[in-house]
């Protein structure tokens, strides 16, 4: 029993209803764009260069190509995401076919039942491209980031297709992380312009080149406190993350070449190729476990 009308959908054994308001047929041109406060369900497609914003859940029956899709809820696509200006976020769950060079970002999980081609995937919870029971189910090239999990059928191609995997490590806490060190590399970079600045005055011992190196002097200790400051901020960052837990990387058939995987700061690279097995983070490493 329902507790109210809706749309009912199913993500692996869990069942729930949509409260949807918006029903069309194809999202395109000649219904133009869509900003709902209401649930949308697109019975057929939605067409290159729309967008489709809604403040709760959202279900296409067909592809989304080169369209860009928001939600307040979870969003639901029984086709596919296709094209390099596809773009869709959720805070939610996202359930789909397949993504293929698109940007997919959600703050819950992913489950995708096919495959994941060149495609810039990230979320906060887990991504699943396939099942272990399923006959071709990859993910090849692109980018997939995820906090808790990932698990895929087969990972990578045998064209070595550079494809990277990330963990551990939550969006907001990773932004931060990159933040912290591009903001070290910056003043990296400033003091190295002053030690060279500096050096062009050294040799000079008139008055005007004093003050220029006291003040240089001066801006210098001031930078290095700085820096002090960011990378006790970013260490104690990786401390906290370190000791938060680690994500998984599950594979149920094979690894190629050109993998590289990434759990908290480690990274290991794929040379070879690989049966089935789990990619963890033990002893500050990145470790592959067959079976």
């Amino acid at each position: 029993m329902a507790e109210a009308d809706g749309v009912l959908g199913a993500s692996g054994a869990r069942l729930a209803v949509a409260n949807l308001l918006v029903d069309i047929g194809d999202l395109d041109n000649t219904v133009g764009n869509i900003h709902s406060k209401s649930g949308v369900h697109v019975k057929g497609h939605v067409a290159p260069g729309l967008v489709l914003d809604s403040q709760r859940d959202v279900i296409v029956d067909q592809n989304v190509e080169d369209a860009t899709i928001k939600a307040s809820g979870s969003i639901t696509i029984k086709g596919g995401i296709r094209g390099r200006h596809s773009e869709i976020f959720t805070p939610g769950n996202l359930t789909t076919n397949f993504i293929e060079n698109a940007a997919v970002f959600a703050n819950g999980d992913i489950n995708v039942t096919r495959s994941i081609i060149n495609s810039t995937v990230a979320c906060n919870g887990a991504i699943f491209a396939g099942s272990a029971k399923a006959r071709h189910a990859a993910v090849m090239g692109g980018e997939l980031t995820a906090h808790r999990l990932i698990e895929v059928v087969e990972l990578g191609s045998p064209a070595f297709a550079r494809t990277l995997v990330r963990l551990g490590i939550p969006q907001e806490q990773r932004r931060q992380l990159n933040q912290l060190q591009a903001d070290v590399d910056a003043r990296d970079r400033e003091l190295l312009e002053l030690d060279q600045l500096e050096a062009r005055y050294r040799t000079r011992g008139d008055a005007g080149a004093t003050d220029v190196r006291r003040r240089i002097a001066l801006t210098r200790t001031a930078l290095a406190e700085q820096r002090a400051a960011q990378q006790a901020a970013l260490a104690a960052l990786r401390r906290q993350l370190s000791a938060s837990g680690h994500g998984h990387l599950v594979v149920h058939k094979r690894v190629f070449p050109g993998v590289v995987v990434s759990i908290n700061a480690a990274t290991f690279t794929v040379t070879a190729e690989y049966g089935r097995g789990r990619f963890s983070f033990a002893d500050d490493a990145v470790r592959f476990h067959p079976g």
